[in-house]
């Protein structure tokens, strides 16, 4: 009887300790991918609306493409030349595009403000503007009057 209750007390410290591995292992895991998210948040506030941020997915693109056309069609200093000039173009392009979006969207933002502060009673008007200033002031798209 007394061998029975120290192997029972064994396997209950040994559940014990995977039940508790377990949860650290879980918990670990928790972590990881909401610190993950947090960070990818911040990183996406800071880059996809914002103009002062001359560098964006398209030159990773434009640089890989070049890269990608050089090194497998074997081109000479002139050729690598015109490919990274036309490429240069279409950055420009890009670029003008992006920034066209982000006023557009900007402008949309800021006028659908405009429109539910002039349609909600005066004392709620501030407190709209503070909420959404809250909200969209970190993604770039609430800039100042």
């Amino acid at each position: 009887v007394g061998a029975q209750h120290h192997i029972e007390g064994l396997v209950d410290r040994r559940l014990a300790a995977l039940a508790l591995l377990a949860f650290m292992f879980l918990l670990g895991i928790v972590a990881g991918v909401g610190g993950g998210a947090l960070i990818l948040r911040h990183r996406l506030q800071q880059r996809l609306f914002s103009l002062s941020n001359v560098s964006g997915p398209a030159d990773l693109f434009m640089d890989r493409l070049e890269k990608e056309i050089d090194s497998g069609m074997k081109l000479s200093a002139d050729e690598q030349a015109v490919v990274k000039a036309e490429l240069n173009v279409t950055r420009g392009q890009i670029q003008e595009i992006r920034q066209r979006t982000v006023t557009d969207l900007r402008s949309t933002a800021r006028e659908t403000l405009d429109r539910i502060k002039a349609k909600l009673p005066e004392e709620k008007r501030d407190e709209l503007e503070a909420k959404a200033r809250e909200r969209l002031a970190p993604w770039s798209l609430l800039q100042d009057k």
